[in-house]
């Protein structure tokens, strides 16, 4: 990835990316899938059938060719191209730029090679963070590229007020990806959104080793990202362990509460890299084939 005045996403990356594809089990309005286009009746470009006319029907549809040449009064049936979409959640809380490894780099990593994936495969792109600090934005086609790059690096983690992402015209997604760290339950809200409007909701959770096991020491500051409270303990290797336990149990009713709203939450670790957690699921073909 480039850093010039316009943005360029990694030739060699771009090309890599080019072979995966998304997959997508429900298209735009909930329709099955197949290709990426979902096709209804409609006044559209693609012919699908005859069918006898009726009364009340417009008769700018009528098959006068037909009717020429059979005398018979027939409608010409189109399909309508709707292109599903892809919605990318990133969430912007302080948690999610600690060190030593912030989770937020990885995140807006994961969000355009995501991103790009999508609009490649001429699926439509909306990008929106929790907590919102920006409106949410739509990309089409190769072309957004630059643009989408622009988007995910101008995020910053923990600029935001604490308040569910306002995701217009999210009746649209055919796919939601949340990226999330799970320390909190700022994303429960948009799931369960997301959710009741028929979306297919896929959680990355990313985790980091440094969460689990603070380094041992005779006073060690603990400090909560997301109040700035703070806390001095001498943390030995029984108060670790203890740390450890409830962190995981933190994590894992996190992750049944999001299972619970109808979300598909998998874990990956953070050192794994954009490219990697790319591979993985990949590999898994929940996400990505």
């Amino acid at each position: 990835m480039s850093s010039d005045s316009e943005p360029q996403i990694d030739a060699a990356l771009l090309a890599r990316l080019e072979h995966l594809d998304l997959s997508l089990r429900r298209l735009a309005h909930g329709a099955p899938s197949g290709d990426h286009a979902a096709a209804r009746r409609g006044s559209g470009l693609l012919f699908r059938e005859h069918r006898a006319y009726s009364v009340g029907d417009d008769p700018r549809r009528l098959d006068w060719n037909v009717y020429l040449r059979l005398g018979e009064l027939l409608v010409k049936e189109h399909e309508a191209e709707e292109s599903p979409r892809l919605l990318l959640v990133l969430d912007c809380s302080a948690s999610m730029a600690m060190e030593p490894q912030p989770k937020f780099t990885v995140a807006r990593e994961l969000a355009l090679c995501m991103g790009a994936i999508a609009l490649m495969r001429r699926v439509l792109v909306t990008c929106a963070e929790i907590p919102a600090t920006l409106e949410p934005t739509n990309f089409s086609g190769r072309s957004a590229l630059p643009a989408l790059l622009r988007r995910t690096q101008s995020l910053r983690a923990g600029a935001g007020k604490q308040r569910a992402a306002a995701l217009a015209d999210s009746r649209r997604a055919g796919m939601a990806l949340c990226i999330t760290d799970l320390f909190d339950d700022a994303t429960d809200g948009t799931v369960r959104m997301l959710a009741a409007r028929r979306c297919e909701v896929h959680v990355l959770h990313l985790r980091d080793a440094a969460d689990l096991s603070p380094p041992l020491g005779e006073q060690v500051r603990l400090r909560d990202a997301e109040s700035a409270e703070e806390l001095r303990v001498c943390l030995d290797a029984s108060t670790r362990r203890a740390w450890r336990t409830t962190l995981e149990e933190h994590f894992a009713a996190r992750t049944q509460a999001l299972t619970a709203l109808g979300a598909v939450v998998s874990a990956f670790e953070v050192s794994e890299g954009a490219e990697g957690i790319l591979m993985q699921l990949a590999r898994r073909g929940t996400l990505l084939h």
